[in-house]
């Protein structure tokens, strides 16, 4: 486009038999007028976003987190069906909602999760790896594992519930033990 009006111009510039503006009186009228264009769309930008899309909605009411006995939690720590030693499966239950699980697992020393199908992250001290789960999840999950199978390590998982009728949550916490034999308690 800009090059149809600047042959438009040149045009202009060479017809000598009209009365024409001349060419620099044009090209200056174009930039002001595109820097004003330019100005205005930028300003108006930059109130909407201001003014429309940056609002931001806080509260300052905080929850209660109250600790509770598991009564809805139930979970399960087993082997792998394939019979691989080091592949373990958690199976957590619940019989209402959930609106948080936290699923941690540690160990004595290094990494105790070497593998999983879900997404998880190593703490700092590298000794526990959390499972990251998205909030709201359903009411049965299993999460599979692979680990060191000569290597003890502690499973903790903890679910949120909203309690509508008291307007806070309750936290309920379970904890597993697995040894190096095998054993779960």
């Amino acid at each position: 486009m800009w090059l149809r009006v600047l042959a438009r111009l040149r045009y202009y510039q060479q017809n000598k038999t009209q009365e024409t503006i001349s060419l620099k009186k044009m090209l200056t009228v174009g930039f002001i007028s595109a820097g004003i264009i330019a100005s205005l769309v930028i300003i108006f930008g930059v109130l909407m976003t201001t003014f429309f899309y940056n609002k931001t909605h806080t509260t300052n009411i905080s929850q209660k987190i109250i600790d509770t006995t598991p009564s809805r939690l139930s979970v399960t720590q087993e082997k792998a069906p394939d019979g691989d030693k080091s592949s373990r499966i958690i199976k957590i239950k619940s019989n209402h909602e959930a609106d948080r699980y936290i699923v941690t697992v540690l160990g004595p020393s290094g990494v105790p999760v070497l593998d999983s199908g879900y997404e998880y992250k190593v703490r700092d001290n590298t000794t526990q790896v959390e499972f990251i789960i998205p909030d709201y999840p359903p009411q049965e999950i299993t999460i599979g594992y692979s680990t060191d199978p000569k290597v003890s390590h502690q499973i903790n998982v903890t679910a949120l519930y909203y309690e509508s009728k008291l307007n806070q949550y309750s936290r309920e916490s379970i904890q597993l033990e697995y040894s190096a034999q095998g054993e779960s308690r």
